[in-house]
């Protein structure tokens, strides 16, 4: 009898799998086609291809883009952030070309997604309040929007991230441990590298949530309190090579130009009646309520959130009801965040102005209204079991069926290489002007030529140039000179390039119509001209604090091995 039950349970877990298979594909279903289809952002195989040559020529962490920039370089990975593109790299190297390797990271934040939900869901609300919630999460419209409309696909990946950083936080404070620190440093450090702006909308709530578990939990409040610190601490550290640089540094690119023009936040705040209903479109967003890209949260959604939301007032869900006025409150804030009304906010706090549009505090209000959609559950909990099935079939074909409706492209490509593409010249060309916003200097010219050749020698006299190493982060060069002879590095001047001749370092010099590097050569001989991309100060202590964060979080899964 035993055997037969564990026999059953067996086949049950996997029927439940295979159908939260079918569920999750439902949605990705567009990403199997044989091509691809048009985003806003379509700037991602070029991104990876760049990725990809940097780490083949032995660099890292990538920092610089040797093609991008209009062929004269830019610290692209120093700002932008990387982990969608390390990700997608792994594919590739296993033998997947570029787009199939990134559609493979887009199927990967699906299932992601699904599992961070459900176990959220699963522990306020049951085995069923997790899968409504994980439903929910998947189904919802701006998520079909990050995917099929604008391609924001490390906005995407941060956002599947959430509610699996939400359950470790609880699980974290409620059962202290080794495993749960690697486990949350891990998540919450993947926010950070996936999309820096998500992770630091999501960084107070997690705080928040981790304090209000702490004093629910009552019993050893500041032993909790200390191992979520110490988690946080280590996530921080793990990201602190990408983070550090890209806070520190940005005052030596264009980064200022993503808050101007049509990426003003003043042009993109939402009504409240947007969140119910807008009119569905693949262009953009505009003042007002004509936005060409709908900004729902799917109404399924926020009707079953209403409902869950009401077990708040329920006496019988608990200590666990401080936590569910927590994610209430979050919800609320992020609605205010995204309407008008906070506008004055938006003006006083200057680093708001980063984050573009206010709708994109949609990632906190879609986890928090699919997590309350959950609750629906709780008021049929008494209900026969086989009721109890039949009502989460029957809201998740509501669900799905719903919202399937979004998830798809506007049309297919019949070329993928007319927006995705890996040409180095094509890159220089064509992309540099669509990417410019972390070009070294202070001024950007879009109509800027790519250098004909990478090094260029000028001057009185004969003069020859041997290209020995041409690397992303490094070159050498065997020259030999005329009597007066100038050696121009066409790449954008940027802290940590350094140039040598003969092994001997020599100062940079900036060209005045251009931001390249130029050093004067020894006249009349043979010398050897290097360059190298090196790490400043603030970047090297920036490694050896992910170094020692990462070394810490192995020990403790070394030493947990070694107790079990």
């Amino acid at each position: 009898m035993r055997k037969r039950n564990l026999r059953l349970n067996f086949w049950r877990q996997w029927l439940i799998f295979l159908v939260a298979g079918l569920i999750v594909g439902l949605a990705f279903r567009p990403l199997l086609h044989n091509t691809f289809f048009p985003l806003h952002d379509y700037t991602h195989v070029a991104r990876l291809s760049e990725m990809h040559r940097a780490l083949v020529d032995g660099y890292l962490p990538v920092r610089w883009s040797k093609n991008l920039g209009f062929g004269y370089g830019m610290p692209l990975f120093n700002f932008y952030a990387p982990l969608f593109y390390y990700v997608a790299e792994i594919f590739h190297l296993l033998g997947f070309d570029y787009l199939n390797s990134i559609k493979l990271v887009l199927v990967a934040t699906f299932g992601i997604g699904f599992w961070g939900m459900y176990l959220l869901g699963k522990h306020f609300w049951g085995k069923g309040g997790g899968w409504l919630a994980a439903v929910s999460f998947i189904y919802v419209p701006y998520r079909a929007v990050d995917t099929y409309v604008r391609g924001a696909f490390g906005e995407l990946l941060a956002l599947s991230l959430i509610p699996l950083a939400l359950y470790l936080t609880m699980r974290l404070v409620a059962e202290p441990g080794r495993k749960l620190v690697v486990a949350f440093s891990l998540v919450t450090a993947s926010i950070f590298l996936a999309h820096n702006l998500v992770a630091i909308m999501v960084l107070p709530f997690l705080v928040v949530l981790g304090i209000i578990t702490c004093l629910v939990e009552r019993r050893l409040v500041i032993r909790r309190m200390m191992m979520l610190v110490l988690a946080l601490g280590l996530a921080m550290g793990l990201a602190a090579f990408y983070l550090v640089p890209a806070l520190g540094e940005q005052g030596y690119t264009q980064i200022d130009s993503l808050t101007q023009g049509y990426s003003n936040y003043k042009y993109h705040f939402l009504y409240l009646r947007q969140l119910w209903h807008s009119e569905w479109g693949y262009g953009g967003s505009i003042y007002g309520l004509e936005d060409d890209i709908s900004f729902e949260i799917g109404k399924p959604q926020l009707l079953m959130a209403l409902i869950g939301g009401l077990v708040v007032f329920a006496k019988t869900i608990g200590k666990k009801r401080w936590v569910l006025w927590g994610v209430g409150a979050l919800v609320a804030i992020s609605i205010w965040l995204t309407s008008f009304k906070s506008e004055k906010v938006w003006d006083i706090l200057p680093f708001m102005a980063y984050f573009q549009f206010p709708w994109r505090f949609l990632n906190l209000i879609v986890v928090g209204v699919s997590f309350l959609s959950g609750g629906v559950v709780w008021w049929w909990r008494r209900f026969p079991k086989k009721l109890q099935i039949l009502g989460v079939g029957g809201l998740t074909v509501v669900v799905v069926g719903f919202n399937i409706g979004y998830f798809k492209p506007s049309e297919y490509l019949a070329d993928s290489t007319l927006l995705y593409y890996d040409d180095e010249e094509r890159i220089q060309r064509e992309m540099s002007k669509v990417i410019p916003d972390f070009i070294p200097g202070e001024t950007v010219d879009y109509d800027l030529v790519p250098p004909e050749r990478r090094f260029a020698i000028k001057g009185e006299g004969e003069s020859e140039a041997e290209v020995l190493i041409n690397r992303t982060q490094e070159f050498l060069v065997r020259v030999q000179s005329g009597e007066t002879s100038t050696f121009t590095a066409n790449i954008f001047n940027y802290p940590g390039w350094k140039m040598y001749i003969n092994g001997v370092n020599v100062s940079n010099e900036v060209r005045k119509d251009l931001s390249v590097m130029e050093i004067p050569l020894l006249p009349n001989s043979e010398q050897l001209v290097a360059g190298k991309l090196t790490e400043t100060p603030l970047r090297l202590l920036a490694d050896v604090v992910s170094v020692i964060s990462g070394v810490l979080l192995l020990s403790m899964v070394v030493y947990e091995k070694r107790v079990s």
